[in-house]
């Protein structure tokens, strides 16, 4: 797992380090960066290479643009910031600049015909036949706010950087014999014969004597252990208690409906799929093909070697955010209907309405209930707060919870032994508590006969805590417990006997005598295990973990004992199977050579990594990426 996690790594970085900028040309295009004349705020410092907001901004644009491909228009900033988005993006982009120092250091250079070859050899600078097109060269740069100079300076710096990683990455090679060597030590597997000692092959117990429980009992205390509790009186503030209490007018819900009208009216939606061109032709070339009953999907792998861009269902508005001239094209046509091509800074746009979802107007007797809650709940909160205020000032003043409470006409709760995780002494849990992680935390670094302050919690609402007492932590009592240490005094002694008498059987196996006839004698019966490899844990031919190690552990004819599920076994290991010459075999150390190599090679490049960002100093400026990461 570790080697392919590594493996994934090195690609994904390598693949972003000199492939990036020109494969997301075709759709999405790169913003204006080498704007001149505007204030540099710098979201990271790589030595003396400044990572500037406007070149963050345009990275995490273009990244989310795929993502809004991928899961929909209404996918945000939060979601990629939750999801690591985001600092990868800053991290992807302190690399290029680590790479871009060491090129200077380095005093690389790209040759001309280098760069012309990189650029003669992009697909999305060819036409039909595959060859370079100097018009659509021009249109993309054009599309993408690039002058030539501009363009060629960014490809020479993600040629030096493909350089210096294949320098460093390159070199990393796994020798074959360590791929053969570590491939037969995985795909070795070994047999066995083994008896099965249960539990229930054993004679019954007697009942445990009073000495046996108390034995066990002091033995596993930690097994017995009571929690600390500790008594307490509430004072819980809730929006949801108050709001009962809050009448409301006619007039009131007509006034909060007229308020929120448009919040209730449902915008027609519609799923909306689109074919991108670079050029005005072959759109119009699509679209005559549309006119002529050709079918939009068809049409789009046609042309463009793939299915159309489902854009999902989107309102008037959620497109117009996006591009307002696609949002005036598509609702302007019906169910079913393709578009003429449409221009924008992304190329030309030929549209498809898949399906419409009508709109529909608010209505008051439908939405009353939800008014009527919101208005109350808004008028609680806002009454809650004052209690809220008036109690603190009454605690802190020093009047006891008793008092405050009769004054301001709140109700005490008592709750005489609850533990850290919210259950009284017979382990349910205490219902109708303020959320427990800040409950608990309050309960239990109160001091005794002390309030706690007054916590407004997560979901908006406030409590505090009177500690009345504290029972320690102590181990339960015997009489209390009896049941559970049977229990307990139980399991361990059948595992005792179950385990002797598999060690027993296993001497006499070592002795010289037959599995099979030791089995005759004991009314046992022989199983012979699934070949197994040290990374199996269990087959249906072998029913234990332990086993499974100790086979690997032993000679061939040795025997050994391993506890399993529900008893003993006893093994004798019959056959070693190493791997055999193969194609399959050859295959397998070619690949595990591979994957070797990669590994290595991604271990030298992370180390390259990280003594450049040592040596050169690396600074985020964790304010100003949230900042620019909140425009978008």
């Amino acid at each position: 797992m570790l080697i392919q996690m590594r493996t994934k790594v090195a690609k994904v970085l390598v693949g972003l380090l000199f492939s990036l900028l020109i494969l997301s040309f075709a759709v999405w295009g790169i913003g204006d960066i080498f704007r001149p004349g505007q204030q540099v705020t710098a979201v990271a410092e790589v030595g003396g290479i400044k990572i500037t907001q406007a070149e963050f901004s345009r990275d995490l644009a273009r990244e989310m643009n795929n993502l809004r491909q991928r899961f929909g228009v209404n996918f945000d900033v939060a979601q990629a910031q939750a999801l690591g988005i985001v600092d990868q993006i800053i991290q992807q982009m302190i690399t290029r600049a680590l790479f871009e120092q060491q090129a200077e250091t380095l005093r690389m250079i790209v040759g001309d015909d280098e760069v012309r070859r990189r650029i003669l050899e992009q697909p999305v600078f060819q036409n039909e036949q595959g060859d370079f097109d100097r018009f659509r060269f021009e249109q993309v740069l054009r599309s993408n706010s690039l002058s030539e100079p501009q363009f060629i300076a960014s490809l020479s710096g993600d040629i030096k950087r493909q350089h210096i990683i294949e320098a460093i990455a390159g070199t990393g090679a796994a020798p074959r014999a360590l791929a053969e060597a570590l491939h037969a030590y995985q795909q070795e597997r070994r047999v066995a014969e083994t008896l099965r000692i249960g539990r229930d092959s054993l004679p019954e117990l007697p009942a445990p004597s009073a000495a046996d429980l108390e034995k066990i009992h002091g033995e596993h205390a930690d097994r017995f252990q009571a929690p600390e509790y500790r008594s307490v009186t509430l004072i819980w503030l809730q929006a949801e208690d108050l709001a009962k209490e809050v009448s409301l007018s006619e007039e009131d819900l007509r006034a909060e409906f007229e308020a929120r009208q448009e919040e209730f009216r449902v915008p027609e939606k519609r799923a909306v799929q689109q074919i991108v061109y670079l050029d005005e032709t072959a759109a119009s070339d699509a679209k005559r093909q549309l006119d002529g009953g050709a079918a939009f999907a068809e049409v789009s792998r046609s042309t463009q070697g793939r299915d159309p861009v489902d854009l999902g269902l989107m309102s008037r508005d959620d497109m117009a955010a996006q591009l307002p001239v696609l949002a005036d094209a598509a609702f302007a046509l019906d169910a079913g209907a393709s578009s003429a091509p449409v221009q924008s800074p992304f190329g030309w746009h030929i549209l498809h309405v898949a399906k419409i979802e009508p709109g529909s107007e608010p209505d008051f007797d439908a939405v009353r209930d939800e008014l009527a809650g919101d208005l109350a709940m808004r008028e609680a909160v806002d009454r809650m707060v004052e209690i809220a205020n008036e109690l603190d000032a009454e605690l802190g003043s020093g009047a006891t919870f008793e008092e405050a409470a009769e004054l301001l006409q709140l109700e005490l709760r008592r709750l005489p032994a609850i533990d850290a995780a919210g259950k009284d002494p017979a382990g349910a849990a205490v219902p109708g508590l303020p959320p427990l992680g800040e409950f608990s935390q309050a309960v239990f670094q109160t001091e005794p006969g002390q309030d706690s302050l007054l916590t407004e919690t997560r979901d908006g609402n406030y409590f505090s805590v009177r500690v009345d007492g504290i029972t320690p932590a102590a181990t339960r009592p015997l009489d209390e417990v009896r049941d559970e240490v049977a229990a307990l005094w139980k399991d361990l002694e059948e595992d005792r006997l179950a385990r002797e008498r598999a060690e027993t059987l296993a001497k006499r196996i070592e002795d010289g005598e037959a599995m099979a006839a030791v089995a005759e004698a004991e009314g046992l019966s022989v199983t012979v295990t699934d070949p197994v490899t040290r990374q199996q844990t269990e087959t249906a031919g072998l029913p234990s973990r332990e086993l499974a190690a100790k086979l690997f552990e032993i000679d061939k004819g040795e025997v050994t004992t391993a506890a399993a599920q529900d008893g003993y076994l006893v093994a004798r290991l019959t056959e070693i199977r190493p791997v055999g010459p193969s194609q399959e075999t050859a295959e397998a150390v070619a690949g595990l050579q591979e994957t070797l190599a990669e590994s290595l090679q991604n271990d030298l490049l992370s180390g390259f990594i990280s003594a450049l960002r040592e040596q050169t100093g690396v600074r985020v400026y964790e304010r100003v990426v949230e900042e620019t990461a909140a425009t978008l």
